[in-house]
């Protein structure tokens, strides 16, 4: 696949030519649906992209790279394809099989990918661990929080 410079340049908003951090965020937000992405595949994006380590991606940066990884997605494409049979036993077979994932939704992508997928989804929370019931964590406001933390210290008024 042949990029042209204008796919650069509809991802660097400032105009100079690279596309930094910040622009990265933005691009990945608008690809995860208005979602802020994960710092994580900021960084990974970054990592993958910006050869010279200077914090910003050039085109030829950006052109070296998109190669490397369309090569990456084909042999990721032949593993993960779909299993051919050349018989009725075979195909029955396969049918029966159960396969489990690797990794479930929420280890391979960084925030939902389908509304439905919004129910259930763990993110990280900065709530307490709730000492009972692990599963659920503690909910608190941010008085109680205060207060909790005052006696945790050992500072009492």
């Amino acid at each position: 696949m042949r990029v042209d410079l204008s796919t650069v340049r509809h991802v660097d908003k400032d105009g100079n030519g690279y596309i930094n951090t910040d622009e990265v965020r933005y691009m990945l937000t608008t690809l995860y649906g208005m979602r802020e992405p994960p710092e994580e595949d900021v960084k990974r994006f970054m990592k993958r992209f910006d050869a010279n380590k200077d914090g910003k991606i050039s085109f030829e940066e950006f052109q070296k790279a998109i190669p490397e990884v369309q090569k990456e997605v084909k042999e990721e494409l032949k593993k993960n394809s779909a299993a051919s049979t050349n018989s009725h036993s075979s195909l029955h077979r396969l049918r029966r099989k159960h396969v489990r994932l690797n990794a479930g939704p929420t280890k391979k992508f960084g925030t939902p990918m389908t509304t439905s997928q919004e129910i259930g989804w763990q993110q990280r929370s900065t709530a307490e661990k709730n000492k009972n019931d692990p599963q659920k964590p503690k909910n608190s406001c941010e008085e109680t929080v205060f207060a909790s933390d005052m006696i945790k210290s050992g500072i009492y008024y």
